[in-house]
């Protein structure tokens, strides 16, 4: 028992002299790295540079910020923006002088004595230049709630981290900058000036949120080229006033801008072109652009959602994204605001394109365009608050519905789907004004069964379209769909509709015109342009038997005699005597010979009508004289009748007269 009690005696006292030698080697390390910074500085070291050294070899944050008392450094418990207040005016025991922290990241000697979690410095004014360009530093540097009266030069430098959460700088240079893990410029942190982080690389997050960025007619901040692993944050009261460039850079993640303001009015705000995003894009709710944002070709892995969101750029575009490349939807809907134009032009989006209860203040003439787009899902342009402008989605494709509500603020929207390509045609009420619809090359495969179906109504849609720009290809495609829905009586009614609205262009003072007058206003309509030969048929029958009739009264009254005169001879009373073995005379199939063209029943070529004849006929008591020329004129009426009328009613059956 006594044995056991001395090992662990023994054990206790070595694990105690462990202890002490750790504690010893700490001290050491402290006290190495504060000497040797004053050896260096010959003990020319301010009470914030003192903490900032020893702070740096304990791993721990040098805290300047002075007590809640201390009148003289004129501090006021409150928001960030009371902790940077009047630092021109803090004492001595808050200032670290630039070339003291530079001296700590570079020097080789003091950076080996760093702790991992790096150098932190919270509530200093931090004076001169700092001057740390291609510095290669393996820990991250934390300055919190510091003030920075020049300019920070991190040009092609490294470390493993960048914190001026809470600070003040002016211009921060740090193109080619690499950071293994995150830069945070947020809550209250400030830019009086530029902070180019062009062609950097940061391995984790770009943390701006709440941040200020002032650098008006400027970049604000100039991240182009800059390879980013992480997320973008630049919403929750972050301010830019100058330019915000992402040009050409690539975001692992989210780009977030939602209740953020970029502020460069009359000029670019954001420009975002040939970025490559990998998830979603946030410019929504809060939001807001003073000035242009351009995100041409870029390339969004996720949605591009801007609900809520304001674009102010009036008269020129407010939100251009053409050639963008959209993996899923945009969403430009539900209290979206643009003033001047919104451009998708050749954007590839493959989800929705959705526009409900957006409100568009379109500039030179256009609200939306998107020309060339393919959208994979749906285009919704319903309920509308305002869309003062051409919407425009000349040749675009759209793989689902395109989705037309009613609004009463269409009344100033135009819109062009001019050779554009439509799964589904998804239209309530159409709000438009006549001459407001283009719809020239415009193929659509079905029309939603919510959609009004009424032929009439279907028409009147047709008719929206400009009258002095008349196209029958949308009257042709309405007829297709129809047809294959089952639907072939309206897409007849629709073809007599496009026949009687290309009449309406045609004009009997144009002499050129004239042979499509004729058949347009007159053939053509009667037989519903080819849709309803059945009534050329029935005037056809009418004919005949009026035929019947006039060339029955005609014989009768020896008005109609055998071709050859040798045929017949007048008696003593002088009436015609016809020879007894003369072909009898029909007056049905004589009728519907004449009638019919290049039909030959041996019929009227053995009788016609003279008109040198005549008869007295009893009306009434009026004896009344009717001349041969009288049944002559009706023979060449019947005639010409036979061709026109058979011409249109064979030409309907085969399909030839069919406009």
């Amino acid at each position: 028992m006594c044995k056991t009690c001395g090992y662990l005696l023994v054990l206790y006292g070595l694990l105690a002299a462990c202890y002490a030698t750790a504690a010893m080697a700490d001290n050491t390390i402290q006290i190495s790295l504060l000497e040797l910074a004053r050896q260096h500085f010959t003990n020319d070291l301010t009470v914030a540079e003192e903490k900032m050294f020893r702070a740096a070899a304990e791993g721990a944050m040098a805290d300047c910020l002075p007590a809640a008392s201390d009148k003289k450094n004129l501090f006021i418990t409150g928001t960030n923006d009371d902790v940077t207040a009047h630092a021109d005016l803090w004492s001595t025991n808050r200032i670290v002088r630039a070339n003291r922290l530079a001296w700590l990241c570079t020097d080789a000697e003091a950076s080996k004595l760093v702790s991992y979690r790096g150098v932190g410095i919270n509530g200093a004014r931090i004076e001169g230049y700092v001057y740390l360009a291609r510095a290669n530093m393996n820990f991250a540097m934390f300055a919190q709630n510091c003030v920075f009266t020049n300019d920070i030069y991190l040009n092609s430098a490294h470390l493993q981290g960048l914190y001026l959460d809470g600070s003040k700088i002016k211009n921060l240079f740090a193109e080619g900058l690499r950071v293994d893990g995150n830069i945070f410029m947020d809550n209250g942190f400030k830019a009086l000036g530029l902070v180019n982080l062009r062609n950097s690389t940061i391995g984790q997050n770009l943390i701006c949120n709440g941040g200020q960025f002032l650098n008006s007619n400027n970049f604000a901040i100039n991240a182009s080229e800059a390879q980013i692993e992480g997320n973008v944050l630049m919403g929750d009261g972050f301010v830019a006033q100058g330019l915000v460039a992402v040009s050409d850079s690539s975001i692992g993640h989210v780009f977030y801008c939602d209740n953020g303001q970029f502020l460069n009015s009359n000029n670019v705000a954001i420009v975002a072109s040939s970025a490559q995003i990998e998830g979603n894009v946030f410019m929504g709710h809060g939001f807001l652009a003073q000035g242009a944002v351009g995100i041409k070709n870029v390339s969004i892995g996720g949605e591009f959602i801007c609900s809520g969101g304001k674009f102010l750029n009036p008269g020129n575009g407010a939100l251009t994204a053409s050639g963008a490349k959209i993996e899923h939807g945009v969403s430009l809907c539900t209290n979206f605001l643009a003033k001047g134009f919104v451009d998708f032009s050749s954007a590839s989006i493959g989800g929705d394109f959705d526009c409900n209860d957006g409100q568009f203040v379109g500039a030179s003439g256009l609200a939306i365009t998107a020309n060339s787009a393919r959208i994979g899902g749906s285009v919704k342009l319903a309920s509308f608050v305002s869309a003062e402008g051409m919407v425009s989605l000349v040749s675009a494709t759209v793989g689902n519905f395109f989705f037309l509500g009613n609004s009463d603020t269409f009344t100033n929207t135009r819109i062009d789907l001019s050779s554009a390509k439509i799964g589904t045609l998804y239209d309530l009420v159409c709000p438009l004004r006549p001459g407001n619809l283009i719809l020239d090359g415009l193929t659509y495969d079905h029309i939603n069964h919510d959609s009004p179906l009424d032929v009439n109504r279907r028409i009147q849609w047709l008719r929206l379209q400009p009258a002095n720009d008349f196209s029958t290809q949308p009257y042709e495609q309405l007829a297709k769909v129809l047809s294959s829905m089952g639907h072939e009586d309206d897409a007849a009614e629709v073809m007599i509709a496009k026949g009687h609205d290309y009449a309406r262009t045609l004009h009997w003072t144009e002499l050129d015109q004239w042979p499509e007058c004729f058949w347009y206003k007159i053939f053509g309509r009667f037989i519903g342009y080819g849709y309803k030969t059945w009534r050329a048929f029935a005037l056809s029958l009418l004919f005949i038997g009026l035929g019947y009739g006039i060339f029955r009264f005609g014989r009768n009254q020896n008005l109609i005699l055998p071709t050859d005169e040798k045929d017949w001879s007048l008696d003593k009373e002088g009436h015609p005597q016809v020879s007894a073995n003369y072909p009898r005379f029909s007056n049905f199939i004589y009728s519907l010979e004449v009638f019919l063209p290049l039909v030959k029943l041996g019929m009227d070529d053995n009788w016609r009508p003279y008109a040198n004849r005549q008869t007295q006929i009893q009306v009434g008591k009026k004896s009344v004289t009717i001349s041969g020329q009288v049944v002559r004129c009706y023979f060449w009426l019947h005639i010409m009748a036979g061709w026109v009328l058979s011409t249109l009613w064979i030409g309907g059956l085969t399909g030839l007269v069919k406009t």
